[in-house]
């Protein structure tokens, strides 16, 4: 079964290898389904393709947008490999982290996160957030839960979570964090 994220991505890909870079965080259980149905917009102070690798790179306060969905990065690349899937990275830089934030469906939530570098493989539909990440999840405006730690790992197929501790953690005993709210008794 394709998700809205995964058929999205697919069309993506077929169009502008550009295009499939905001399929970077498009979970389909944490992403407004109407993202997919937005126009995309990318800025950066430069752009590359390599045709011959199959790559868009874009660099210098890179910021892109699709609907909900915003991404904040140093640089971003996007490759799509020979089994015709693609491999998205964002790449905070030495002031920033690499950042994302997107509404969930149907909620008046939303999901925000920080890491060194984002990671985004197609094929497995898994986001990885390396080096001092953290992700929040937040109703309206109040933060509800949060996790950090050197590696967060989340598979859209499976809705499988997983916070690593480690030397490049958020935290100062290098292990990992995690706050949840309980949900209230109205």
């Amino acid at each position: 079964m394709q998700t809205v994220f995964s058929r999205f991505f697919i069309y993506a890909a077929k169009q502008i290898p550009v295009i499939t870079l905001l399929c970077l965080m498009s979970f389909s259980s944490w992403a407004a389904n109407d993202d997919a149905k937005q126009p995309i917009h990318i800025e950066a102070d430069r752009m590359q393709y390599d045709n011959a690798n199959k790559v868009s790179r874009f660099f210098g306060n890179v910021v892109a947008s699709q609907g909900s969905l915003t991404i904040r990065a140093a640089q971003m690349d996007v490759r799509q490999v020979a089994s015709g899937h693609q491999l998205g990275v964002a790449i905070g830089s030495a002031q920033h982290r690499a950042y994302f934030r997107q509404n969930r469906d149907n909620t008046n939530e939303y999901i925000e996160g920080e890491a060194i570098r984002l990671e985004y493989d197609s094929r497995t539909t898994t986001l990885k957030l390396v080096g001092d990440a953290t992700i929040r999840r937040y109703r309206g405006t109040e933060l509800w839960d949060q996790s950090s730690g050197g590696v967060i790992t989340y598979n859209d197929t499976t809705s499988f979570f997983t916070v690593e501790s480690g030397p490049n953690s958020s935290s100062a005993s290098g292990r990992m964090t995690m706050v949840l709210t309980p949900e209230p008794n109205d």
